[in-house]
């Protein structure tokens, strides 16, 4: 096992499981690190993240160098709307932010070894969020 793949198994597992279901402050401008687990909503504030399909995956390239990869899919529930994301990050590179119903979100690293499943995603108002 890799140091960055223990390392990275270690902070999922550490993290409590009620964090994932109990409500919790309003998403501010700063980026937030949440940990969502499959099959338990995770309420901030107004807004509820639901996270699925968590894939994870080493790479090795034609070129010898290698790569990890998380992927999930994400729904972001605001009142009677709902959006769906997909991410899919290579760990090499930096966290992508997508937006969906006033929030940005990104994903930090997925763990499907866990059961449940979990992913940690970066959350924050989008910049024009309060201007709507």
């Amino acid at each position: 096992m890799t140091f960055l793949k223990s390392a990275l198994l270690a902070t999922l597992a550490a993290a409590p499981l009620a964090f994932c279901s109990t409500p919790q402050k309003a998403v501010s401008a700063e980026p937030r690190e949440v940990l969502v687990v499959e099959g338990t909503p995770l309420r901030l504030s107004d807004v509820t993240l639901e996270v699925r399909a968590i894939l994870y995956a080493h790479l090795t390239r034609k070129d010898g160098t290698s790569d990890n990869e998380s992927r999930c899919t994400v729904t972001v529930r605001r009142g009677a709307q709902s959006a769906e994301l997909q991410f899919d990050r290579l760990h090499s590179e930096p966290p992508a932010y997508q937006r969906a119903l006033g929030l940005e979100l990104a994903l930090q690293a997925a763990d499907p070894y866990q059961s449940p499943g979990r992913a940690q995603l970066l959350v924050r108002a989008a910049a024009d969020a309060g201007t709507k």
